[in-house]
């Protein structure tokens, strides 16, 4: 069932074997695409990152940030990925991006999200 394959996802996140932890989630996500979806394709962005497969992880990213553009996990994903070798990203875009992860972030936490995003942004820039 989706909710065992879910779980299953979240266990192999915890052990960390990210790349199990992937494949369950795919699982998951083919058996109900709504069951705790921000979980889910946070592990699956997570593992083709990991996996270098960045094609697919621009892939996740893009579909948790379109179905979830307030979690900071997803507006992050997008800075991590605008970094990867063979992405082309305008500087205004990376830009863009920085200010949507900066509105995600509380304002306690702000201060250091700032320094994440421009240090992630810097990366970005060079390869622009």
């Amino acid at each position: 069932s989706a909710e065992a394959w879910a779980r299953l996802s979240e266990a192999y996140d915890q052990l960390p074997d990210i790349a199990k932890a992937g494949i369950a989630a795919g699982r998951a996500y083919e058996a109900d695409r709504y069951l705790a979806a921000p979980d889910i394709l946070q592990r699956l962005w997570a593992a083709a990152y990991n996996g270098e497969a960045f094609p697919r992880a621009v892939k996740w990213c893009e579909e948790a940030h379109t179905r979830f553009p307030r979690d900071r996990r997803f507006a992050l994903c997008r800075l991590w990925l605008a970094s990867v070798p063979g992405r082309r990203v305008a500087a205004d875009s990376i830009w863009a991006m920085v200010a949507d992860y900066e509105r995600t972030v509380p304002a306690a936490g702000r201060p250091f999200a700032e320094r994440q995003a421009r240090l992630l942004a810097a990366g970005a820039l060079a390869r622009a």
